[in-house]
């Protein structure tokens, strides 16, 4: 199977859409993507695309992400949690791949534009209560890695590859999988003969969850619902910082790059102070009353953050 023909497979081809290495940036036509497939994978960097097609705050959504990661080091978990999804899905079009770790599901729709905020695909794959689903990935703008593409995370290059899986590939044990994985064996694309598109018409809301306009955050931070709010600080602060700054005790420096971020993301002074006071919920530290005055003097510095 030639490269086109199968991010034609995934529904990649539909233009704009984000791309990332994981630094994000937007593609506007299959040349663009080829090219930034191409240039990364000879540099052996990670890479990812949306699910779906991205446009500013609308997403062009034609299909849900199910991202199942291994639990506690449990691939069991994640297989058994996809085989019943699959089930629950049979009769609808959908592909499946297994990134290098863990598995994905990608459910099909009849393709409709909307904006970002008001399609709740996290609050419709709660439903499930699975062990092994990331909802952070559900999120209509998420990325994903590419079949095809090497298996690379914080700078670890593997001999492992994402590849295509299928209703036969769910017998596998996890040693098959990682074979298959490792040969780069793309030859297991689920058959969609006959198969149903799913109707979306639920999973449409007015709820704001997350509404990003030219890059900055225009959020309802003291309103949002505590998911929303960790899935909009892990968007810009990335999850390993996210993590840290959740600790009972974080670190003072970790604190500092957060304020950075915040700040060169164009999250306001009163907006930050609102997100620190909403973190500090889970410090055994408790609210820091000079909190407002040392974010001051954070913004009023010069200092942006950089990713190197």
């Amino acid at each position: 199977m030639s490269f086109k023909n199968l991010i034609e497979t995934y529904k990649f081809n539909i233009f704009p859409r984000t791309v990332g290495n994981p630094y994000q940036f937007t593609v506007n036509d299959y040349d663009g993507f080829y090219k930034f497939m191409y240039e990364n994978s000879v540099r052996k960097n990670p890479l990812y695309t949306s699910a779906n097609g991205v446009e500013g705050d609308k997403v062009h959504f034609y299909q849900m992400f199910f991202d199942f990661d291994k639990v506690a080091d449990d691939f069991e978990i994640c297989l058994s949690e996809l085989k019943e999804t699959y089930k629950y899905f049979e009769e609808y079009n959908k592909v499946m791949s297994f990134s290098g770790t863990g598995l994905y599901l990608f459910l099909r729709f009849e393709p409709f534009t909307e904006r970002a905020d008001r399609i709740a695909v996290n609050e419709f794959q709660r439903k499930f209560k699975f062990e092994s689903l990331d909802l952070i990935s559900a999120e209509p703008k998420h990325i994903c890695r590419v079949p095809s593409s090497r298996y690379v995370k914080k700078g670890i290059i593997t001999d492992r590859y994402c590849i295509p899986i299928n209703k036969e590939s769910l017998s596998w044990s996890e040693e098959e999988f990682i074979k298959h994985s490792k040969r780069k064996d793309l030859n297991f694309i689920e058959n969609n003969e006959g198969k149903l598109l799913y109707p979306h018409e639920d999973i449409i809301t007015d709820k704001q969850i997350v509404y990003i306009v030219n890059d900055k955050a225009e959020v309802d931070w003291l309103g949002l619902s505590n998911e929303a709010f960790e899935i909009m600080l892990k968007d810009i602060l990335d999850e390993e910082l996210y993590n840290l700054i959740t600790l009972p005790k974080p670190k003072h420096n970790h604190l500092y790059v957060m304020a950075l971020k915040l700040k060169s993301y164009g999250v306001s002074l009163d907006e930050s102070y609102i997100i620190f006071n909403r973190v500090s919920e889970n410090w055994t530290l408790g609210k820091d009353n000079e909190r407002y005055n040392q974010l001051k003097q954070i913004y009023r510095r010069d200092y942006y953050y950089k990713q190197l």
